[in-house]
């Protein structure tokens, strides 16, 4: 199935401080987690419901898959018939709470 993804502005954040992060690290390794977040995009437009649900502050299921090579990242999304809206691209040594605060 070809699903639309929606990337919420908190997300292309989250993306663009771990682009930066990285090439700053080793120029070139921001490319390296781009192409690892987009092959996990399109595994996950391919079955959303092959992942782990959780439920957000207001009880909304949101789906998650920590990346593989990046394994700190983890790629909060909804799931619709024909849509996957991408929520969060979470570093996980972030506050708890914070993310708890933005996956509302």
């Amino acid at each position: 199935m070809n699903r639309k993804v929606i990337v919420r502005s908190d997300a292309e954040r989250d993306i663009a401080e771990a682009l930066r992060y990285y090439d700053d690290q080793r120029p070139g390794l921001g490319d390296k987690f781009l192409a690892e977040y987009e092959q996990f995009l399109s595994r996950i437009c391919a079955n959303p419901e092959h992942f782990t649900p959780v439920r957000n502050s207001r009880g909304k299921e949101v789906r998650k898959v920590r990346m593989e090579r990046f394994i700190s990242y983890t790629i909060f999304f909804e799931c619709y018939p024909d849509t996957i809206k991408v929520c969060l691209v979470w570093h996980g040594a972030r506050n708890s709470d914070e993310l708890k605060r933005r996956l509302k």
